[in-house]
């Protein structure tokens, strides 16, 4: 369970180091829009390399067909977020952006949870839950304040 913890903290600290080097990249393109679309074309030329090491009968096991219509927006989710992060970064910083986004995630993720969004396994909302929210609340405050 720890493993998953730790992978999944670092995919946390990709986000950061992945908004901090697209504010960059958008710099250096004179276009945040630009330094987006290069970013998900290197993310998309990273995912088609592994994509073609997959052996072959796993890739026709999918029922994308029967797909709804919201299981494709998650492209768009991602491009609003970082062309976001890039006109951010100078504005608020690094860490305030990161604990805005984190209290993001996490408020959407309670709702998510609470309410089976998108076909989760319902987790209902707790005073200890609420309880952690308040206090990324308070640390994005902080953040920002100091």
């Amino acid at each position: 369970m720890w493993i998953w913890i730790v992978v999944s903290a670092l995919g946390g600290m990709a986000i950061a180091a992945q908004a901090l080097i697209n504010w960059r990249l958008g710099s250096w393109a004179g276009n945040p829009i630009l330094a987006a679309t290069i970013s998900f074309g290197v993310g998309f030329a990273a995912l088609l390399a592994v994509l073609l090491t997959q052996p072959v009968g796993t890739l026709r096991q999918h029922t994308l067909g029967g797909a709804p219509w919201w299981a494709w927006i998650g492209g768009a989710l991602g491009a609003f977020y970082i062309v976001m992060s890039i006109y951010m970064v100078p504005r608020i910083g690094a860490a305030a952006l990161l604990s805005a986004v984190v209290l993001g995630q996490l408020t959407f993720s309670l709702l998510a949870d609470h309410f089976g969004f998108f076909g989760v396994n319902a987790h209902p909302i707790t005073l200890p839950r609420l309880a952690g929210t308040v206090l990324v609340i308070a640390g994005v405050v902080m953040v920002r304040m100091f």
